[in-house]
């Protein structure tokens, strides 16, 4: 196979993994934490834009998931692998991580999110959710873990 023979790993629009390649590592780093006895979280976030209705919401929404991929991009460890799930969804795998450090990681990106908003171009609302595999815990499927986090995502960032 060439290399144009490959699909595509990253999305192009948002600069972080596509869906299906998320899907394969986050899949990865599960069937790892149920092996090795590790934690995995997933952090689950949901953008909206704040910008004028007039906008086509679409785009807006767009520059606004690209924005948080980017804070993602930088706040994160490289270890952490972030990945667009839906129009308006970016999940994150974060390997080797608790529940109370992905509640950690939530409370900093809680802290740093409305100073990207602030100064973006496409302010934007967030909203995110988490589910943790633990050691001795039910062996769960990807899709399992992913709905867990999915879930009600009642916690603003």
């Amino acid at each position: 196979m060439t290399t144009e023979q490959w699909p595509p790993r990253r999305s192009s629009e948002i600069g972080v993994v596509n869906g299906a390649e998320f899907r394969v590592i986050a899949g990865h780093e599960l069937r790892r934490s149920i092996r090795d006895g590790r934690c995995l979280s997933i952090l689950w976030m949901s953008v909206d834009h704040r910008g004028p209705v007039a906008l086509e919401a679409a785009v807006v929404e767009r520059g606004a998931l690209r924005a948080l991929g980017d804070l993602l991009s930088l706040e994160l460890r490289l270890s952490d692998v972030i990945g667009v799930v839906g129009e308006r969804e970016l999940a994150v795998a974060l390997p080797d991580t608790d529940a109370a450090q992905a509640e950690v990681v939530l409370d900093h990106l809680q802290a740093t999110i409305p100073e990207l908003s602030s100064r973006s171009r496409t302010p934007l609302l967030a909203r995110a959710s988490t589910a943790t595999f633990e050691p001795g815990g039910l062996a769960l499927e990807l899709p399992e873990l992913l709905a867990a986090a999915r879930g009600p995502l009642l916690r603003p960032v």
